[in-house]
C-alpha cells in the first residue's frame, strides 16, 4: 500500500489518493498512517432511501471512482477489489472528493521495463464476489479491464435499486 500511495500521490490536481502521514515498523508489525477520510460510498449509500444514490450523485461519484482507477492503471497497478466500501468521501473542504482505498490485494502488472507481465496460467480468486469480474470468477489472470468491469458493477450497485440482483445476472 505504501509503494502505491507514494507513487500516485500527486497524479491529478485533485488526487483521489490519501496522503501518507507516517509509516514504519514496530517489532514484527508494519504500520501506515494516512490522511483521515469520511464515510465510505457503501456506508453513504446504505443511509439513502432505497439504498441507492440519485442518478446525478451516483454518476458524479462513479466518475471520480473511475478516474482514481485510471490513475492507478497509469502506474502499472490493478486494484482487484473495487467496490463501494473501498471508496470514501473526503472531509471538510475535500468533502466532494472521492478517495480510493485498500490496496491490500492490488497487483503490479508491468515489469521493470514498463511492459505487461506475462499472464499466469491460473490464479486464485481475489476480490469480493458480487463485484468481481468474470475473469476473476474463472480464476484467470486479471488486468485493467477487470477493474473496469468491477467499476461497472459498482455503478449498478450505487445507482440501481436492487443493483446487486442486477449484478448476479451477469
Amino acid at each position: 500500500q505504501i509503494a502505491i500511495l507514494k507513487l500516485v500521490s500527486q497524479e491529478r490536481k485533485q488526487s483521489h489518493f490519501t496522503s501518507i502521514i507516517d509509516r514504519g515498523k514496530k517489532e514484527t508489525y508494519f504500520f501506515l498512517v494516512m490522511e483521515l477520510v469520511g464515510k465510505s460510498l457503501a456506508d453513504l449509500k446504505n443511509q439513502r432511501p432505497g439504498r441507492v444514490f440519485s442518478i446525478s450523485t451516483g454518476l458524479g461519484a462513479s466518475t471520480q471512482c473511475l478516474e482514481a482507477c485510471e490513475d492507478l492503471h497509469k502506474y502499472g497497478f490493478i486494484h482487484r477489489d473495487l467496490k463501494p466500501a473501498n471508496y470514501a468521501c473526503g472531509l471538510r473542504e475535500k468533502k466532494r472528493v472521492i478517495y480510493i482505498l485498500d490496496f491490500g490485494i492490488a497487483r503490479r502488472i508491468l515489469n521493470d521495463k514498463g511492459e505487461l507481465k506475462t499472464p499466469r496460467m491460473t490464479v486464485k480468486f481475489k476480490g469480493t464476489i458480487p463485484f468481481a469480474s468474470i475473469s476473476c470468477h474463472r480464476n484467470t489472470e486479471m488486468g485493467p479491464k477487470d477493474d473496469c468491469e468491477s467499476w461497472f458493477y459498482l455503478l449498478l450497485d450505487i445507482t440501481v435499486p436492487q443493483g446487486k440482483e442486477c449484478i448476479r445476472i451477469f
